[in-house]
Formats: structure tokens, sequence, C-alpha cells
């Protein structure tokens, strides 16, 4: 029997080049292996999230609930850039970047993003080694405080492993996201980003200094050993 016309053109042909799969589906937030930067996908183009109160501005409802995936660099640049961006980032949004924080022995983490002022909290944690053969396990944990250094809110803790450089995945960064109450938020001025090389011997010091009620300062002062602290003041 000959195969009709309709038949022919709806069939695949072998060799032909099948259309390219995007590297995100819609609604995707991608962040980027070699910038860490985050993207929200849209209409086929990648928005850029610098805040939590852009994915709200954007109509993200629960950004604990939206689905994210890390890319390599040159598989992001694949997703077109939008030409424009709408986004107005609230004035009193409080922008926070740790910096690139050295745990010894070739170990690097780093955690920057954003607290709105309704609370959420929306954050980037980028975790890497540059020896070849040393992985490690780190931890990061936020505690938010008041005036006298008493605590209004602590995230969870938070811990990621990476590979030597010769061995697997030496480097990753991970987006989480939390949300402490408008009261909390309304009596926060500071803020303590703890990044810990030996993740469970910083959560008996923690679990200990939960316990004891005790202020962030003794705490940022007891954990030398397992962990390095950054501090910020709220203006």
């Amino acid at each position: 029997m000959s195969t009709s016309q309709s038949e022919t053109s709806s069939a695949t042909v072998p060799g032909q080049a099948q259309p390219a799969q995007p590297a995100a589906a819609e609604g995707t937030l991608v962040t980027g292996l070699g910038d860490g930067q985050s993207y929200l996908v849209r209409n086929g183009e990648r928005q850029l999230i610098t805040n939590v109160s852009a994915l709200f501005q954007l109509g993200v409802t629960d950004p604990k609930a939206i689905q994210h995936k890390s890319l390599a660099q040159d598989e992001l640049e694949r997703i077109p850039l939008s030409s424009t961006n709408p986004i107005a980032t609230l004035t009193q949004t409080l922008q926070v970047d740790s910096g690139d924080v050295f745990l010894g022995a070739g170990h690097y983490m780093h955690t920057w993003g954003a607290v709105s002022t309704g609370g959420q909290i929306a954050m980037n944690t980028r975790t890497r080694t540059i020896t070849m053969f040393g992985g490690f396990h780190g931890s990061v944990t936020m505690i938010f405080g008041d005036v006298n250094s008493a605590p209004t809110y602590q995230t969870q803790t938070y811990r990621y492993g990476v590979d030597g450089t010769w061995i697997g995945r030496s480097d990753r960064t991970d987006a989480w996201w939390e949300q402490m109450s408008a009261d909390e938020f309304s009596r926060t001025t500071q803020l303590a980003i703890f990044h810990a090389w030996a993740p469970d011997s910083f959560q008996t010091i923690l679990d200990r200094w939960v316990a004891a009620g005790s202020s962030i300062a003794s705490l940022a002062g007891s954990v030398g050993s397992v962990a390095k602290v950054f501090t910020t003041i709220f203006a």
C-alpha cells in the first residue's frame, strides 16, 4: 500500500534534526552555576530575580513551591534574557550578602539574597572547594536578632556537600526560602550568618545555645572551631 501525503509529512525523517528541548520549563527558577544569578523563566525568557519581592510581584504566591533548577552557565545563556525588567524592588527590602567565606582547606561558602518587608526570606548558598580530592559537607544557618542581640528568628540549618575537583561536583549553588512573622521582622535589627565546615559539631553547640536562651553574640563567640560568622546591622 502506498503512503499518503499526510502520513509522509508527519513522519520522522531519519537524520533530521529534532527541535531542541528547553533547558528549563515555564515558571522554573533557574540559577547559573557560573555567576550564581537566579532567573524566573517566563514566556520562554529568563527574568532576573534580585530579591524575593520580585517573585511576589511576578505572581509567585509560594516561593517554596516553585521548581528550582541549577544550570551550567552555557545552558543558562541559551535561554534568552528578557529585554525588559518591570520589577520594582521594595525600598525596605533588606539585601544580604556574606561574600565568599573561606572555611579552610580550600573550602568556601557564600550566602546572599533578601528579606522582604513581609518577612519572606529568599537566599542562595554557594558551596565549593578548590582542592583536587578534598570534598566536604558545609552548612548555613541564619539567626536574626534585636537591638539587644536577642534572637528574633532562626532559620533551619541547610547542609550541602561537594566533592574534590578531580572526583565529581565541586561547586554547587542552592536556593532556599523561609518565612518569619511580621512581628519577628519588626523587631529585627541585625543578622548573623553561620557557615560551618563541621555541621554536626555546630548543631551540638547550636542546640545548647538555644536551650540556654543566650544572645547571638555569645553563640558567635563559641563556634570558632567549627564555623565562620558573618554579621550585619540593618539601618
